[in-house]
């Protein structure tokens, strides 16, 4: 699906009956075709087949495509009618795609950068909700791309480490959960995180023994 607000918001058209004569055409071609609209204040549309819309997306440079995608995700951003773990997602999803593509072009800078704490803001809060909510495939992916965004915010980035240690624990990759609720413990003491390292420790009971374990451990509870 697809709204006429976001093409707007994408197309920068001045004159809203300009774009919908485009659509009609697309639409007599049967191209796309008008759906059921969610809001009563804006209109939806979705392709015909998902091959129509692949070819148009692969048709589009990949710096066009960044700029459409960080737009998109403003606007978004600007007309949120509520901040679902699900519209969290798909917020930062659009941010992400904006990073990658313009770190593919190697256009590194401010721009770039902010895209990525935009992404991994967004990422990560709807990767917690997923944890809360127990569902713990979707939080070790959520949170799991959060962090590699945040790579530029330590301390933002330290606070997404237990929670995704803990889903990746409960889908059964003990070994990686083991080395980031670790990091996460040395980080938290490094900036006095004292809650993070806390839930870190405690993920780290649960996990399976291996030399150094109770040494970090007494460690952990003794500071």
């Amino acid at each position: 699906f697809f709204y006429l607000k976001e093409l707007l918001a994408l197309c920068d058209e001045d004159d809203p009956d300009d774009l919908e004569k485009h659509l009609y055409s697309l639409i007599d071609r049967e191209l796309i075709g008008e759906a059921k609209s969610r809001f009563s204040d804006d209109r939806a549309f979705n392709f015909r087949h998902t091959l129509v819309r692949d070819v148009a997306y692969e048709g589009i440079s990949k710096g066009k495509r960044a700029r459409m995608h960080e737009l998109l995700a403003l606007h978004l951003e600007s007309t949120a009618r509520g901040w679902s773990r699900w519209f969290q997602e798909i917020v930062g999803y659009h941010f992400e795609r904006a990073h990658d593509y313009r770190s593919e072009l190697g256009q590194r800078g401010e721009l770039t950068d902010e895209l990525a704490r935009r992404a991994g803001e967004q990422l990560g809060a709807a990767g917690r909700k997923a944890h809360v909510g127990g569902d713990m495939p979707a939080a070790a992916t959520l949170l799991g791309r959060a962090a590699a965004l945040l790579r530029g915010d330590e301390r933002a980035r330290l606070e997404l480490l237990a929670p995704l240690s803990d889903a990746l624990a409960e889908t059964g990759q003990a070994e990686r959960a083991i080395e980031l609720a670790t990091e996460a413990i040395e980080g938290a003491r490094h900036f006095g995180l004292h809650g993070v390292e806390a839930h870190a420790l405690t993920v780290l009971m649960k996990l399976p023994r291996r030399p150094g374990f109770k040494l970090s451990l007494g460690y952990g509870i003794g500071h």
